[in-house]
């Protein structure tokens, strides 16, 4: 007889690529061989975003309906011994999250109940707001809420806690194994030209246009990565379309610029793997910790980035080249001062490498997890 522990496992899988989803399927497979808990994983469908029409509105409602039935299932008949939750940020979310959490405690009012957070939306909420009230309802039925760094515990803390809940900061991790010294040290030779990458959800705050501009006038070959995205920031552009448009002709305009329009698994490592630098010049108000930095730090790139969200818990200057400003003039100069001393670069890669091997590898993610959910669950 099986003597695990089983944990229904929330989290959202929406249209596209999703950040979240992908940090979940991660924390997913490091608990796949724990020894006290069987892992019932359920996502919970977003809506179309943009586009799709009648027929994506079709699909999110036939997901949605049987992610619920297997909700109910598993709630009712499968008897399990806790609750895990990764929360979205949005009422609408929180609203459906907040039904699902009753009806489960419904059936077992005592379960353990624990959470994760992986973007913050949550802090530009003051505290008072209709949004931040039933976030706080929500939060009140756990036992912990895993946040990625001191800035989000800091504010859960100030705004938000309330029960039993406790907040623990467990970084994220990516799937991307470390290179080996030897293998860094061969990635920063005094090669020309060298190549930069910026890989991201291509939206105006999170750089990409800074990127491109850059590009102009450099020797170094530029590759910039992603599937164009709006957000509820942008300045520059009317719409997706503008800012395809936009890029495509940057493209077409410097030899040295290529567009990915998207990359995943080995294909994205190999862009890693090719880059001596990774710059990402984010300015997005609620970045959180992105998993491309991770990725970049463990493949032995060169990192130029900004000190907003989460980041200055990732790296710190004795591992990246921290901007003030964001303009494409400030990361033209960063790269070329790169660009010119492959001595910085190597030291800079290897301080980095060490960061993602001690605070962000998949061992140390995998046993903080196992950790926490032992404790609460087991």
């Amino acid at each position: 007889m099986d003597a695990k522990k089983n944990v229904l496992f929330l989290y959202p899988d929406p249209p596209g690529f999703s950040g979240q989803r992908r940090v979940c399927e991660l924390m997913i497979e490091c608990l796949a061989d724990h020894p006290d808990i069987r892992i019932t994983a359920i996502t919970l469908p977003g809506r179309p975003r943009t586009g799709g029409g009648l027929g994506a509105m079709w699909r999110f409602v036939w997901q949605t309906t049987k992610s619920m039935l297997r909700l109910f299932r598993h709630a009712v008949f499968g008897s399990p011994s806790g609750l895990f939750v990764a929360l979205c940020q949005t009422r609408s979310t929180l609203a459906r999250e907040n039904a699902i959490i009753r009806f489960v405690r419904a059936f077992n009012r005592n379960i353990p109940i624990a959470y994760r957070l992986d973007g913050s939306n949550f802090t530009r909420w003051r505290g008072d707001e209709p949004v931040a009230h039933a976030f706080r309802t929500v939060l009140s039925y756990g036992r912990f809420i895993a946040v990625l760094g001191p800035k989000q515990e800091s504010i859960v803390r100030e705004r938000f806690l309330g029960g039993a809940l406790r907040p623990v900061i467990v970084p994220n991790t990516c799937e991307f194994d470390a290179i080996t010294e030897d293998e860094l040290a061969g990635k920063h030779n005094d090669t020309d030209p060298i190549c930069i990458l910026h890989l991201s959800s291509l939206m105006e705050p999170k750089g990409f246009v800074e990127v491109a501009g850059a590009a102009a006038g450099s020797s170094n070959e530029f590759t910039i990565c992603g599937a164009i995205t709006a957000s509820d920031e942008d300045t520059r552009f009317d719409s997706v379309a503008d800012a395809t448009e936009w890029l495509a002709g940057q493209e077409n305009q410097h030899d040295n610029l290529t567009w990915v329009r998207g990359a995943f698994g080995d294909e994205k490592k190999a862009l890693f793997d090719a880059a001596s630098i990774f710059v990402f010049p984010s300015r997005y108000k609620v970045e959180a910790q992105p998993l491309v930095l991770l990725e970049a730090m463990a493949r032995g790139c060169t990192l130029i980035t900004t000190e907003i969200g989460e980041i200055p818990f990732m790296v710190d200057n004795n591992c990246a080249v921290l901007l003030e400003a964001t303009d494409a003039d400030a990361v033209s100069s960063a790269i070329a001062s790169l660009a010119d001393d492959p001595e910085r670069r190597l030291d800079l890669a290897r301080e980095a490498r060490h960061r993602f091997l001690t605070v962000f590898s998949t061992q140390a993610n995998k046993a903080k997890w196992h950790e926490l959910f032992r404790d609460t669950y087991a």
